[in-house]
């Protein structure tokens, strides 16, 4: 094993000690600092990625605790955790925060490198249909799976066109088409392609064509050529 992939698995070792060991006795000091060292945090900390995207919706990435007096003063009513990790110390936090500031929270488990799994695609058009605004949608970093929901929620429930919505996955949200997260601009473009031809809607497409392991087959086919 080389010194790099060595360093990796002790962190990856520590990392899931760390979280154990605060799951087990959560401290929200504690699960602050993990979540600055351990969840890339630091990065995070005076940068959010925070955009308005529609009428009292918002994208961004995810919000510490010094953000929630952000989020109030825009009247966030509800927060929709796109990155999963239900009992984990990030996910613990973030509930510690919105349940302290009045804030429902919902989680989804979208996978960045991969194609989205369709009962999640299908959930999130639902929630986009009845929770109460204003919301904020974020995954990790705000590039990658809140780049796709954004997408998606234009196109479900503003009306936009896949070409309007397809800009929620660019540069300016730092998401980088060439890499494994480019999954999310490809499965985008496959219903831009299904609906040019029939007209289908977002959400006949998820629950009757949309074929998750095909759309990451092809999409790996693409990254090789």
């Amino acid at each position: 094993m080389s010194l790099i992939k060595r360093i990796q698995a002790w962190d990856s070792r520590k990392r899931t000690e760390a979280n154990k060991a605060l799951v087990a006795d959560f401290s929200v000091d504690a699960a602050e600092r993990y979540v600055t060292w351990h969840d890339h945090g630091f990065f995070r900390r005076y940068w959010s990625n925070l955009h308005q995207i529609a009428p009292d919706v918002f994208r961004s990435n995810y919000p510490n605790g010094r953000r929630f007096p952000k989020l109030a003063e825009l009247g966030i009513k509800t927060i929709l955790n796109l990155r999963g990790g239900a009992g984990s110390v990030p996910y613990l936090l973030e509930e510690h925060y919105c349940r302290d500031y009045g804030i429902t929270m919902h989680t989804l488990n979208l996978n960045a490198h991969y194609a989205p799994d369709p009962k999640e695609l299908l959930a999130l058009l639902d929630l986009f249909d009845t929770v109460e605004k204003p919301l904020l949608m974020h995954c990790k970093s705000g590039a990658d799976r809140a780049g796709l929901a954004s997408a998606l929620y234009l196109i479900h429930s503003e009306g936009k066109s896949v070409a309007e919505a397809q800009t929620m996955l660019s540069f300016k949200y730092l998401h980088v088409n060439d890499r494994k997260t480019g999954i999310m601009g490809h499965t985008l473009r496959a219903y831009g392609r299904a609906q040019a031809l029939t007209g289908v809607s977002l959400r006949d497409w998820f629950l009757r064509e949309y074929d998750q392991e095909a759309e990451q087959a092809a999409f790996d086919a693409e990254r090789r050529n």
